[in-house]
């Protein structure tokens, strides 16, 4: 009996299976912005444009008729980042095998470092004067060149610098600490925005803990406010 087994198991294993192409999903023509916001951080336009900016990087020459579109890899990789869903899931939902999704989405992702390079601090001085000018337009706090905060979800938004080594357990003030914003920031004429219990710094401006004049409780709203960009940015 063991034999047998042995010996079925073998035969099933070295018989060829047929290659089966599924239907792919293409939310692109069922969902509207908001529907696809929801689902990938990204409206149709955007996500067209990102397809565009990589289209060279990720279209892999294929004398098939199923390799896998390019858009449909950028819409594969921004689901994972946006909602963290498995795999599986995601590869189900855009029609394509586990195999195939774990390589789009390393392949797009690599892209995307490659290609855009928009994740920059402020150093010329007119950019941070621009920088400068943007931040006192929302609630008249002047000298500031950005706000801090950390993150677990997907980010929405123009960001100048990030760090991305670090487990989620990790405390904010550590990764601030032990990044290169402190290094940056020596020297600046300017301030970054962060929250209280983080590192002490001259260049980091954080909330009054018990403020007692009015002078101070408007120094609170406005830094709230002011800092309210990155928050938005990461969708809180």
């Amino acid at each position: 009996m063991a034999a047998l087994v042995i010996f079925n198991v073998i035969n099933r294993r070295a018989l060829r299976r047929d290659r089966v192409f599924r239907d792919r999903t293409d939310d692109l023509d069922f969902f509207n912005d908001d529907q696809l916001i929801a689902r990938y951080r990204f409206p149709m336009q955007s996500i067209l444009d990102l397809t565009d900016t990589l289209r060279d990087a990720i279209e892999r020459p294929s004398n098939r008729s199923n390799a896998i579109p390019p858009h449909i890899q950028v819409m594969t990789t921004l689901r994972i980042l946006a909602k963290s869903d498995y795999l599986s899931e995601v590869a189900d939902l855009h029609g394509i095998s586990i195999a195939s999704a774990s390589r789009v989405v390393h392949s797009v992702c690599a892209a995307i470092c490659e290609r855009i390079q928009n994740i920059k601090f402020p150093r010329e001085e007119a950019e941070q004067r621009r920088v400068k000018e943007m931040f006192y337009d929302i609630s008249s706090f002047p000298n500031v060149l950005g706000a801090i905060d950390g993150t677990l979800i997907p980010i929405q938004g123009m960001l100048t610098n990030t760090v991305v080594k670090w487990p989620g357990a990790t405390h904010d003030a550590f990764i601030l600490a032990n990044s290169n914003i402190p290094t940056i920031m020596e020297g600046q004429n300017g301030w970054l925005f962060g929250i209280p219990l983080w590192i002490e710094e001259k260049w980091l401006m954080t909330p009054l803990m018990n403020p007692n004049s009015q002078q101070e409780i408007g120094y609170n709203k406005s830094h709230c406010k002011t800092r309210n960009t990155v928050e938005r940015a990461f969708c809180a």
